[in-house]
Parts: C-alpha cells; sequence; structure tokens
C-alpha cells in the first residue's frame, strides 16, 4: 500500500512538483547502485579504499553516496516528466509473459520521448516496480554489483518474466490461429498481437500475408488465395472486403 501510495502522490497534485521526499527516494536507489559499483571495484582491486575526506560527493549519516544537486535536479525532471506519461505500474504478479512484454515495450516507447540518455531509463523506469517485481530488482542489482545498462536490463527482465518456454507457447499459438467466430477486424487484432513471437517465420510482407490468409475461413481464405497477394495489408484489406 506505501509503494501505491508513493507513486499516486507523484503523479498527481495540481503543484506539479515531484515531493523532495519522492525524488530523495531515487536518489537513494541510485547512490545505493554507485556504492556496491565501489565497492565491488575495491574488493577485485580496481579502486583504491575510499576516504570520506576526499569524497567529490556529500555522504549521509549512513554513509551512502549522494548525486550533486545538479544531477538530483536534472534525473527529478526526467522523473517528472516520465510520470506525466503515465507509465504503468509492474509487480509480475501473477505470472502473465504476454502482458509483461507489453509493459516493457510500452514503458520503452515512454522513455524514448522522455531522454536519449539510456543511462537514465533503467532507474526511471524500476520506479515503477512494486511488490514482488521490487524484491527481485533489489536482488538483481545486489547480484550486479549496482550497475546496469538498459540492454543489460531487458535481458534480465525477459529472462524472469517472458522465459523462452514461454516464448515457445506463443508462437505455437501464433501458428495454429485461425479466424474462427471472429470479425476479421478482430481476428487481425489477435494476429498483429500474436506476431511478435512469429517475428523470424514473417520476415517478409509476402510472408506474413499467408499466414494471415491461412488462418481466415475456409472459403475466403480460397478467395484471397487465388489474388497472388504480395503483402501482409493487401490481404487485410481483400479480407475487410470480403467480409462486407
Amino acid at each position: 500500500m506505501a509503494d501505491n501510495t508513493e507513486n499516486q502522490n507523484l503523479e498527481g497534485g495540481s503543484s506539479q512538483q515531484i515531493g523532495s521526499s519522492n525524488v530523495e527516494m531515487l536518489m537513494k536507489s541510485m547512490a545505493d547502485m554507485r556504492q556496491h559499483q565501489l565497492l565491488l571495484g575495491e574488493r577485485l582491486g580496481i579502486l583504491p579504499p575510499r576516504h570520506n575526506s576526499g569524497s567529490s560527493g556529500q555522504v549521509s549519516n549512513q554513509g551512502d553516496m549522494i548525486m550533486p544537486t545538479r544531477n538530483q535536479n536534472q534525473l527529478g525532471q526526467l522523473l517528472h516528466q516520465y510520470l506525466k506519461l503515465s507509465p504503468e505500474i509492474f509487480s509480475g504478479s501473477p505470472p502473465d509473459p504476454e502482458k509483461a512484454e507489453e509493459w516493457l515495450q510500452n514503458a520503452e516507447h515512454i522513455l524514448e520521448h522522455v531522454s536519449n540518455d539510456r543511462g537514465t531509463w533503467v532507474n526511471l523506469v524500476t520506479f515503477k516496480f512494486l511488490g514482488s517485481s521490487r524484491d527481485w530488482w533489489n536482488a538483481v542489482m545486489k547480484a550486479e554489483g549496482g550497475t546496469m545498462t538498459w540492454n543489460r536490463f531487458k535481458d534480465l527482465f525477459m529472462d524472469k518474466y517472458v522465459p523462452d518456454a514461454a516464448r515457445d507457447r506463443k508462437f505455437s499459438e501464433f501458428m495454429s490461429l485461425t479466424k474462427g467466430g471472429m470479425s476479421v477486424s478482430a481476428y487481425n487484432d489477435k494476429f498483429i498481437r500474436f506476431s511478435r513471437y512469429g517475428a523470424d517465420f514473417i520476415t517478409t510482407g509476402e510472408a506474413k500475408a499467408k499466414r494471415f490468409i491461412r488462418g481466415l475461413d475456409p472459403e475466403m481464405r480460397k478467395h484471397l488465395s487465388c489474388l497472388r497477394i504480395k503483402t501482409y495489408e493487401d490481404s487485410l484489406n481483400r479480407s475487410l472486403d470480403y467480409e462486407k
């Protein structure tokens, strides 16, 4: 409940300002990442031991490295912009590979409109983690030593929430998808949603059109098969015309 309240407080409010406590929470998360990185470097002998007196940043009462105020303000502004676009919360429970992949795609689409600096994306997107996903993320950061690129984050996210076995099942569903009692529009919506799992199979417009036509009702399929259709768009338009 506390996590929901934190996110609601950030997204709402007439002042359109991000509360300092919420920004501090995000900064604390980033500081933890940096702290893990530094500790790992020291243990591996890559970095010399640190001394508080020589630190370029401020140190909190708990010993956490704090980012310079200028960086706090920049990240706070990015967080504000990100939350204004209403990204969804992700808990990962109950498990749903299709929804997890859609969440990641939607989050990436929003992030592209917030910043070109992918170095900030992981911090922004994980701010919307809740419950079990936040627990998973905390464990990942400890295992990774506190550093994370966007591509590495996506790989780990997919391994956790959209494993290969789930993708194989979705591929089978895509390959066996038929129109059945659906309208052409409804069949097309489902075809598009599942087609990402068969991307390696429908690598050309013609291959995509053939797969679309193969799932149509027998009479409609027979009619379109005689037209030598070469593109998916044409197969859809011809199907809609035939349905009228």
